[in-house]
């Protein structure tokens, strides 16, 4: 699914534009449970701090180590910003609007200028 984009979800399964190797493997409905229930931290245990990302922050840290032990032998580095576009309700929402992409969720990222192999 992250690679063949249909316009709609449920689309993988229908029987005009189905995608076999998905609908093969789990049936729609037991997809939409799955993604309905999955959860990465427990509910009930919500922090008393201000974090709106608290659900996901698991995930988050553990994507940060695994940038933090990358090595960072190259001399030259660049910071920029990008946009996920995003036209949903979401508290972390911006708008920039000198970009492409004026409205989205803004994301910093860093980039070298050397060529790994």
């Amino acid at each position: 699914m992250g690679c063949i984009k249909l316009p709609r979800l449920r689309l993988y399964w229908s029987t005009e534009y189905g995608y076999t190797p998905v609908s093969r493997i789990m049936s729609r409905d037991r997809f939409l449970a799955l993604r309905n229930a999955f959860h990465v931290v427990d509910a009930s245990s919500a922090p008393k701090n201000n974090n709106k990302l608290w659900k996901v922050q698991p995930v988050l840290d553990a994507i940060r180590n695994v940038c933090l032990s990358l090595p960072q032998d190259h001399v030259t580095y660049s910071v920029d910003e990008q946009m996920i576009p995003l036209t949903g309700r979401c508290p972390l929402r911006h708008f920039v609007k000198n970009k492409p992409r004026p409205v989205g969720l803004k994301n910093s990222v860093l980039t070298t200028s050397a060529c790994l192999v």
